[in-house]
């Protein structure tokens, strides 16, 4: 009776697997609010493009967003660069300094969070060949709470 009864539990967990929804959401999307923005020069060769992404919690959790600081209110990013294709990568995409351990912002399940982002780049600096690294025009996506945002295009102001 004990073999049956393992057998039909395991038969049961092999069902379940191959009945799995595989295109079922992962959780979660990220938004940006356009496709393509225009950057705002900001002195000496920097550069400013404020973004408004919505983070929303498809699963039946809370989810979690790492912050930088106690008083940070939007989560961390990075910025990646998808084109052109280049080993700097983003101008966007900085380190964070941040300090020990931080309460992480909450999503409640079903709910969506809204930031205001501004990113400024660039945010590398090569002391040997004295020039900024990192490329601020072309195709990007944002990432957080282990979420990638669609795609969107920055572009220079006119004379930049």
């Amino acid at each position: 009776m004990r073999f049956r009864l393992w057998q039909l539990m395991l038969l049961g967990a092999l069902a379940a697997v191959a009945c799995e929804d595989s295109t079922a959401p992962t959780g979660g999307s990220l938004r940006t609010d356009a496709n393509a923005y225009t950057a705002t020069a900001v002195g000496s060769g920097g550069f400013e493009v404020r973004l408004i992404v919505a983070y929303r919690n498809d699963a039946d959790t809370v989810a979690k967003l790492d912050r930088c600081l106690p008083t940070d209110g939007s989560p961390m990013y990075s910025v990646q660069l998808i084109a052109p294709m280049s080993a700097e990568g983003a101008a966007y995409d900085g380190p964070w300094a941040c300090v020990g351990e931080v309460t992480p912002l909450e999503v409640n399940a079903g709910a969506t969070r809204t930031d205001t982002i501004t990113l400024h780049g660039p945010l590398a600096f090569d002391e040997r060949t004295h020039r900024y690294e990192g490329i601020l025009a072309g195709t990007f996506r944002i990432e957080y709470g282990g979420r990638e945002s669609n795609v969107f295009t920055i572009h220079l102001p006119a004379g930049a």
